[in-house]
């Protein structure tokens, strides 16, 4: 939620509130959600990727699956998926998931109803960003992932 409000261009401070989805409350920022918060927004300003599109609902009829794309963005010339996960390790369910949206998003481009992206739909990149990720001083991991959509079909 706060990364989506970033992206957004608001301002998010330490004491604005979210709303907790699992207690449905607003609550204030809890510390790692802070440190996760300011890594994102280094990477975003040492990185500069250009901002496409955020919060990008996919589905697949095909394959039966939907979900949330977190970020879309172009790094340089490169047009990436990225998913947000505050984890210390990139698990294979993670790649598997973003392989999928990847596909989803592809699926959807050529339905004549959809609203494309300016982005080229044959080469999209896939990118997990660990936020708030303690095992560097940046505070977070930047992993590129290989496209793994056939072992996503067979799980």
């Amino acid at each position: 939620m706060a990364i989506s409000s970033i992206l957004n261009g608001d301002e998010v401070r330490i004491d604005t509130k979210f709303k907790n989805q699992s207690t449905d409350q607003e609550e204030e920022l809890t510390i790692e959600e802070i440190d996760a918060i300011k890594s994102f927004v280094d990477w975003k300003n040492e990185v500069n990727p250009t901002i496409v599109a955020w919060d990008v609902v996919v589905f697949s009829d095909k394959h039966e699956f939907a979900g949330t794309i977190d970020f879309i963005c172009k790094i340089g010339d490169q047009t990436y998926i990225v998913d947000f996960k505050t984890s210390q390790y990139v698990w294979t369910e993670y790649e598997l998931q973003i392989s999928a949206y990847k596909h989803g998003l592809i699926e959807q481009s050529q339905n004549p109803d959809s609203i494309p992206f300016d982005i080229d739909y044959n080469n999209i990149n896939l990118g997990i960003l660990q936020v708030g990720y303690h095992k560097n001083k940046n505070e977070y991991k930047w992993n590129e992932i290989e496209d793994s959509f056939e072992l996503f079909k067979n799980a």
